[in-house]
């Protein structure tokens, strides 16, 4: 299993754990899970992966960035609905 160490295992848990804290519409995973994603794509960037796979995270990043954005609006109507 060439090219795989602990360093990717713990990468792909902590991805997996924050998953599923955004199932559970948790704001502070979806803000985590975002971050390692622009994180994630600017050391691609610098390290030079080719342009498809750059094209592709960067298409998965603004995905997040909408999954933050939903979190946000659901704990805003849940709020709503409890204050009201």
């Amino acid at each position: 299993m060439e090219g795989y160490n602990l360093y990717n295992m713990i990468g792909v848990i902590l991805v997996i754990g924050l998953f599923y804290g955004m199932y559970k519409k948790s704001r502070i995973c979806a803000i985590i899970l975002l971050l390692f994603s622009v994180i994630h794509n600017i050391f691609f960037i610098i390290i030079g992966i080719n342009l498809l796979g750059i094209i592709i995270d960067l298409l998965i990043t603004f995905f997040f960035a909408y999954c933050v954005y939903g979190t946000f609006v659901y704990h805003k109507i849940i709020n709503f609905k409890l204050d009201g």
